[in-house]
């Protein structure tokens, strides 16, 4: 069974992970203002969104990126999990089954995407 949700004119279909994964998200900031890094990991789980079912991440896209960004952008509480969330992804695409995976889908390492003028940079470090 698959829902919708309507951003801006866009009608996107959700699986019915997609919407748990949005309501849990939901909830969550409902009780919880301004959560960091590690609340969002460790009480949601959302380091392994994008980080492959295989590395013991969910195994989500950029449509479950977006799904957590719309819910925390609101309440100002994502800019350090989309760098992750980004920099998994690429990691994951670029190196399937890379060792580094099941950590970055636990959270005890952090990935972010790092620009320097000429190109972007992955880089890792600890939790």
């Amino acid at each position: 069974m698959s829902r919708c949700i309507e951003m801006a004119e866009l009608d996107l279909p959700l699986t019915d992970e997609q919407q748990m994964l949005r309501d849990s998200v939901q909830r969550y900031l409902a009780d919880v203002a301004r959560p960091g890094w590690r609340a969002l990991s460790e009480s949601l789980g959302l380091a392994g969104v994008a980080v492959p079912r295989e590395a013991g991440g969910f195994g989500g896209g950029m449509v479950d990126i977006a799904l957590v960004m719309a819910e925390l952008g609101p309440a100002l509480a994502g800019a350090d999990w989309l760098s992750h969330a980004a920099a998994t992804m690429l990691i994951a695409r670029a190196a399937p089954g890379h060792p580094v995976l099941p950590e970055l889908a636990v959270g005890s390492r952090r990935a972010a995407v790092v620009s320097g003028g000429a190109g972007a940079t992955v880089a890792g470090g600890g939790g």
